[in-house]
């Protein structure tokens, strides 16, 4: 968060105890802020490549059972896959049909603002969305892991441990916790029925999550100007 000389930091990074930073994580750009004043259109940001902003509503209440009613598919979006994501892809690959979406999969397509597709609607034809990060970094939990759930997704995402001060963790798998066995028990629980019925009863915020301390903290850098 520091890596330049500044007054104030706005990052999503964890453990800064910092009183200049506030922690502004990447997901919560992507909530749609109206009611709040905040009204953007869908030309904006990750609703254009989602097909909406996130409803908070959506978010504080439980997945449901829609994934459970689909085709057991994966699908992925990207624009690369860097290690460790082609790993998860190739492996993912020799267990489940996989469907690829996104830049890297159709060159045609320049980026995910210019692929003329919205996830949300591609999201309903998959049980599962393999969604890892770009990378490890505690704080650093971007929009794939709600797009996921509110796509009706099981979100598999790739992150620290601390995506738990973010999210319920009993909401999405965390391909972290399964690398002893190099995925190998992940893709059995996938086929479980029981393993599986568990996320249908999970909200992926177990609060509801407001502008409160953002708007303190602006004001306090206005304030000393």
């Amino acid at each position: 968060y520091n890596a330049y000389d500044a007054d104030y930091y706005i990052s999503p990074a964890l453990g800064v105890n910092d009183e200049k930073h506030f922690r502004f994580p990447i997901w919560k750009e992507d909530i749609d802020w109206t009611n709040d004043g905040f009204a953007r259109d869908l030309s904006f940001g990750n609703a254009r490549r989602f097909g909406s902003w996130h409803n908070i509503e959506n978010l504080t209440r439980p997945q449901g059972k829609d994934f459970l009613n689909k085709k057991r598919d994966v699908c992925i979006f990207a624009g690369h896959l860097a290690e460790p994501r082609k790993n998860f892809y190739l492996s993912f690959l020799k267990e489940f049909n996989v469907d690829g979406f996104g830049p890297y999969f159709d060159k045609k397509v320049k980026s995910h603002n210019l692929s003329n597709i919205f996830k949300a609607d591609i999201m309903k034809n998959y049980a599962f969305n393999l969604c890892p990060e770009n990378s490890i970094y505690p704080g650093y939990y971007t929009e794939k892991t709600p797009d996921s759930f509110i796509g009706k997704c099981l979100p598999i995402t790739w992150a620290d441990s601390n995506i738990k001060f973010d999210f319920n963790e009993n909401a999405l798998v965390n391909l972290n916790d399964y690398m002893d066995t190099n995925l190998k028990d992940l893709f059995s629980l996938l086929r479980e029925e029981s393993f599986l019925k568990k996320y249908t009863k999970e909200p992926l915020l177990l609060k509801k999550p407001d502008l409160h301390s953002e708007i303190k903290f602006i004001e306090t850098i206005l304030s000393n100007f």
